[in-house]
């Protein structure tokens, strides 16, 4: 269009002008245009997009910087992340590119990897950091009808053979056949982490000279009459009793009590888990919508006080524990928790729920909405309890049925809970309060973290 109207202005007002010179020059600007440098999709780089096609649409919607804005308008300064699987419009897309916005804290914006064109990119971010796509040569003279419907087809057949070659993944794995080595092979088949290592470490495992004797010692050992413990005689050690910083003369009998609350505040380190993050955070999100009350510290403690109730009873779905019917001996469950908090505040508190300060790191790591809860419990309990001599050191699950909607998902056949997260927990032996626990991550771990060494924190290595 641009072109035609330079050649009537030319032919108006330039007379002098040829026709052939436009043509040139307008075939000129072509190849100049054509000749910008393209600019690469990767993390770090910078997109603007327009605020149709940005996801989550509500969150888009809601967010004051953008209310004014028209649909097809552009949205400008979405940092790239990564990329990941995620449902666009009903549909599972591959490859969605995940961002953030400076002007919205602890929320990961998406879009389909069609609009994240060379148009949208504004900056390109570190040439390392380039998404990989397959390079795709094709020869103009050869694009044909023909050769399109037979591309097309060699295309299906080819899916078809690779949709064939992966075993059914059932969404839940509900019906194990029962044998470990069955079931272990099943779920590696899906791509999915197996912790089946069920002989000891090495240190203790015993050399091939460490043959027990007729006697039944080692070499080297010897019965005597050991009146006192040789650890005390020597001065080295002591029977050490667990002590929590709040309270003298502790013992587990004391602890009895104590109220709940007391105990459940000062082990979960609430002044800054709840009162500096989950509650600030969970208000930033809980009011973009301007008709939502803030959340408060003793509201939340309500919130996790049904949340602990609901889990004492099993067999019926949620809203059930609000519905307005009479409570029946043949429907619904045995109580109703209106009383305690509306099911619309639950439910706007519980969708808006957030556990983290931080932002989103560059990278994928579907771990970091917890890091810093995790650390910061472990770090608690580092310094209000002393753990007993005698420790307890294993493996936790916390149960998790669905491997597609948990991060880190683990089958482990040896334990009674054998799907869920893994824990590696260690709980003093005399009192049985468990003070540190370090997921196991698995493929799940980002590989641009550091590997876990024996400091322990959670995610501080």
């Amino acid at each position: 269009m641009f072109v035609i109207f330079y050649m009537k202005f030319v032919r108006a007002h330039l007379g002098f002008i040829s026709f052939s010179f436009v043509v040139r020059a307008s075939a000129l600007c072509t190849q100049f245009v054509t000749m910008r440098k393209k600019q690469s999709l990767g993390i770090g780089a910078k997109l603007n997009l327009g605020k149709n096609v940005i996801h989550p649409s509500k969150v888009v919607s809601e967010t004051d910087a953008w209310m004014n804005i028209s649909p097809r308008q552009k949205v400008e300064g979405f940092l790239v992340i990564g990329r990941d699987t995620k449902t666009i419009r009903g549909k599972s897309v591959d490859d969605a590119i995940l961002m953030r916005h400076e002007l919205v804290d602890n929320v990961i914006f998406y879009c389909h990897p069609k609009f994240a064109s060379q148009k949208a990119i504004s900056e390109e971010g570190p040439a390392e950091q380039f998404f990989k796509v397959p390079e795709v040569v094709v020869n103009p003279a050869r694009v044909t009808p023909t050769a399109v419907r037979t591309a097309v087809a060699r295309t299906a057949v080819a899916r078809t053979a690779v949709e064939e070659s992966v075993p059914e993944v059932p969404v839940e794995l509900r019906s194990l056949s029962g044998s470990n080595a069955e079931d272990i092979e099943l779920v590696r088949a899906m791509g999915f982490s197996v912790d089946d290592d069920n002989d000891p470490a090495p240190e203790n495992v015993p050399e091939a000279s460490g043959t027990p004797a007729t006697n039944g010692l080692l070499e080297g050992q010897e019965f005597g009459p050991h009146l006192v413990d040789p650890r005390v005689a020597n001065g080295s050690a002591y029977n050490q009793k667990p002590r929590v910083y709040k309270y003298d003369n502790f013992t587990t009998e004391m602890m009895l009590n104590v109220p709940y609350i007391e105990i459940y505040l000062l082990f979960l380190a609430a002044d800054y888990i709840i009162d500096r993050v989950i509650v600030p955070a969970t208000n930033r999100k809980l009011q973009r919508n301007t008709s939502h009350l803030p959340l408060t510290y003793g509201e939340f403690l309500r919130f996790i006080g049904i949340w602990l109730f609901l889990s004492t009873m099993s067999g019926y779905p949620r809203w059930q524990y609000w519905t307005t019917k009479p409570i029946s001996l043949s429907w619904g469950p045995p109580v109703r928790c209106n009383k305690w908090m509306s099911k619309k505040r639950f439910d706007a508190i519980l969708e808006s729920l957030t556990y983290t300060n931080a932002n989103p790191p560059q990278y994928k790591d579907r771990f970091w909405e917890i890091r810093e809860m995790v650390m910061k419990w472990n770090t608690n309990m580092t310094e209000i309890f002393f753990s007993g001599w005698i420790t307890c050191l294993d493996e936790s699950m916390s149960i998790w049925e669905n491997m597609y909607t948990c991060p880190g998902w683990m089958y482990v056949p040896r334990k009674p809970h054998t799907k869920g997260n893994e824990w590696h927990t260690i709980c003093c032996g005399l009192c049985g309060i468990l003070f540190f626990m370090e997921m196991v991550e698995g493929k799940d771990r980002p590989p641009e973290m550091p590997a876990l060494n024996t400091s322990g924190v959670f995610g501080d290595t």
